[in-house]
Order: C-alpha cells, then sequence, then structure tokens
C-alpha cells in the first residue's frame, strides 16, 4: 500500500501555444520545487536516531531505527504534460501507513500529514508567486 500526497493544478488550454506551453513548464517547476520542499521537511521530520531518544511518543514522527522509511521518501520531477499535472510525494514502505495513520494497537505517528501542515505556508507561497519576466 503506498501512502502519497497528491497536489493537482490543472492548466486550461488558451489560444497561445507557446503561452501554455510556457505557463505548464513554470507549473510543474512549481510543483517539482514543491514536492522537494515537503520531501525535505518529511526526511528531517524522520531523522531522529531512536537509539539516542528511545521510541516516539504517539502523535510523533516516528523515531529512525535503520533509516529505511526516511531513505524511501521520494518526490519525482512533475513534467508538463497537456494533462493536469500532479506533484507526488511519499514512500512504498508497506509499514508507512500503519505508522501514519496507527492501527487497533499502536496510535498513530504522523510524518506526511505533518509535513503538509508545517509546510503548508511555504508550500502556497512557491505555487503563487509572481513569475520572473
Amino acid at each position: 500500500m503506498n501512502r502519497f500526497v497528491r497536489a493537482r493544478l490543472e492548466v486550461r488550454r488558451w489560444n497561445d501555444n507557446r503561452l501554455t506551453a510556457s505557463v505548464r513548464r513554470e507549473a510543474a517547476s512549481r510543483l517539482t520545487m514543491c514536492g522537494q520542499v515537503l520531501r525535505s521537511h518529511i526526511v528531517r521530520l524522520l531523522s531522529t536516531p531512536f537509539f539516542a531518544v528511545g521510541p516516539s511518543k504517539p502523535g510523533e514522527p516516528p523515531h529512525a531505527r535503520t533509516g529505511r522509511l526516511r531513505n524511501s521518501i521520494t518526490a519525482p520531477p512533475v513534467l508538463p504534460t497537456d494533462h493536469p499535472m500532479q506533484m507526488l510525494v511519499g514512500t512504498n514502505v508497506e509499514y508507512a501507513p500503519f505508522l501514519e495513520q496507527g492501527t487497533k494497537k499502536m496510535a498513530a505517528r504522523p510524518f506526511i500529514s505533518r509535513a503538509i501542515k508545517d509546510m503548508r505556508s511555504t508550500i502556497i507561497a512557491i505555487l503563487l508567486r509572481k513569475p520572473k519576466p
């Protein structure tokens, strides 16, 4: 089960194909930048060493034992397309959803949702900043 965060941005067609291509490139670039910012923050949240401070408390991001989860966080580049573009940030580690959402026997240790909450204003600023001339 993959745990991905998605941001979707749709750019509709205009009459000028050059302008559309330019807008799509800029949108893809900004979404890629947002993904990298979010990925970096998630990696930072997952960097507390388990052996130095012990297990994480419920509600805290999980502490790193082996670094497998931390090293698996990906944010592939967004390519400009004619279809709606989306930024994906996540992991394919099988136990990540159980840490993020918790189980019947273990409280959640959210790391992706916490990173989104922490970085929300930064991501919005990247998406809404004025383009360079």
